[in-house]
């Protein structure tokens, strides 16, 4: 029998860093670095750190188009995804 799962349950779904990994075709080096700047942010269940599907969702809607290739690139991303809207709200 086949099991029907809505979609806000498949939204909480838990992946795990190498599945996050393989998902994206990278290494845990580059996945430490998005989570060390706050681009992704896991959350801790015992030993292990998961993120939700909605979670990697919203990341690719989020930063799609832009550069993570390494450390500047990514911080670079951050600020503009994060502090851009600010600037405009100021003036």
């Amino acid at each position: 029998m086949e099991k029907i799962v809505d979609f806000e349950t498949a939204q909480l779904r838990m992946m795990t860093r190498e599945e996050v990994c393989e998902l994206f075709h990278t290494n845990t080096n580059i996945l430490a670095m998005l989570e060390s700047i706050g681009i992704l942010k896991p959350i801790k269940i015992g030993k292990n750190y998961m993120y939700t599907q909605f979670d990697i969702y919203d990341f690719l809607q989020v930063y799609k188009g832009k550069d993570l290739s390494n450390r500047i690139k990514a911080m670079e991303a951050f600020e503009e995804v994060n502090y851009s809207g600010l600037q405009l709200q100021g003036k």
